[in-house]
Order: C-alpha cells, then structure tokens, then sequence
C-alpha cells in the first residue's frame, strides 16, 4: 500500500531530473553553436557581408556615417576615405 503512495512522487522526481537535464543540454548545444557561428564568421574568407554593406552604402560607408570616423574594415579589406 505505502508503494502505491511513493511511486507516484518518485516518477514525478525522477521526470523532473531527467526534463531539466534536457533543458541544460539544449542549452549548452545553443550556446555551442552560437559560439561556433561567431567563429566561423570571423575566420570566414567570404567576405559577402562587407560587399553587401558596401554596395548598400553606395561604395562610401565610411564617408556617410557621420560618426567623423573615416575608416571603415570589413574584417578582410579596410577602406579608409
């Protein structure tokens, strides 16, 4: 009879052990992959962000941003106006 008490809260007690592992697995998998995302775009070659910006901006970002800051890198080039 006490066993048909206590296997209720035991299974509740041991999903909820299992659930927040879960949870802190999918957490370090997202903060994994947002770490290997910031590393890949800053090793990256493929410099089509900086083209698009430049092409945006007209060939001159640096010259309309009006921070008084007249130069401006891509990562791989650096413009200076």
């Amino acid at each position: 009879m006490e066993f048909a008490l206590v296997l209720p809260l035991v299974v509740l007690v041991v999903l909820f052990i299992v659930q927040a592992g879960l949870v802190v697995r999918d957490q370090l998998l997202v903060s994994h992959a947002a770490r290997e995302a910031a590393r890949a775009a800053s090793v990256s070659d493929n410099d089509r962000l900086g083209a698009a910006t430049m092409a945006a901006a007209g060939g001159k970002p640096c010259c309309r941003s009006g921070f008084g800051d007249h130069r401006w890198s891509t990562g791989t080039h650096r413009f200076e106006c």
